[in-house]
């Protein structure tokens, strides 16, 4: 599964990368809750945008010393679309990249590269777990006797999960995509709630794919010649 297979890029920057070229995402951390930085979330949003309407695709380039093919960020289409190009641009400024150019070198890594390359950091399975348990609905006894910690806040700048994902109470929930009781509560995932399924999914899926890698992958790079490509998984690829 991949953007360019036409999976959600929005969905997939939002739950898989940490920061790109700077603008960092949402992160829970030992000191508690961050929140996504702004441009992150813009960044997020217009990309979505332009997968939409097949303007952003990744793209193989020339093969490194290592073997593995470059990846490439790459725009086309739309400069007939004055809404398309407005957001293509819109994207270029935030991110800091070369205004006139239309493919940028996809790296991997926390640190801006410079204006002809994209610089993703992706988060760690655990970081994901992690970001998907914040997302659960805590009964006020199990954190109230720190049994649990509380969830994540609810939040209104457009992300990707503005509301609890697992709901809880204590009476069975009918209507539910998934569910079960523990210690006296139900847990569930409401069945009309397609991003919070997504995200289930993809929690399941990680769990049981994690270490599990073909020699084959296409790699991102970190934008310099001194230092090996480093897998980012199948976010990009």
């Amino acid at each position: 599964m991949s953007i360019e297979s036409g999976a959600s890029a929005r969905f997939f920057f939002s739950l898989g990368v940490r920061s790109i070229n700077g603008l960092r995402n949402e992160m829970l951390t030992p000191d508690g809750y961050r929140a996504a930085d702004p441009g992150f979330v813009r960044v997020v949003e217009l990309v979505g945008k332009l997968q939409a309407v097949n303007a952003l695709h990744v793209t193989r380039g020339d093969r490194l010393p290592s073997g593995f093919p470059l990846l490439r960020l790459t725009f086309r289409g739309g400069k007939d679309d004055f809404k398309t190009a407005a957001r293509v641009a819109e994207l270029k400024d935030l991110l800091g990249l070369d205004a006139k150019a239309d493919s940028y070198a996809l790296g991997f890594g926390g640190l801006v590269a410079g204006k002809d390359c994209v610089m993703l950091q992706t988060y760690s399975l655990a970081q994901v777990l992690a970001a998907v348990s914040g997302r659960v609905d805590m009964p006020a006894d199990d954190v109230s006797s720190h049994r649990a910690a509380p969830g994540l806040p609810a939040t209104d700048d457009g992300g990707l999960f503005r509301k609890g994902m697992v709901l809880s109470g204590k009476i069975k929930p009918e209507g539910t995509f998934a569910s079960v009781q523990y210690r006296g509560n139900w847990f569930w995932i409401d069945d009309h709630d397609l991003t919070a399924k997504k995200g289930f999914f993809l929690h399941h899926a990680g769990v049981h794919a994690d270490g599990q890698e073909s020699a084959g992958d296409t790699v991102a790079t970190d934008c310099s010649d001194t230092v090996d490509p480093v897998r980012p998984g199948s976010l990009v690829s």
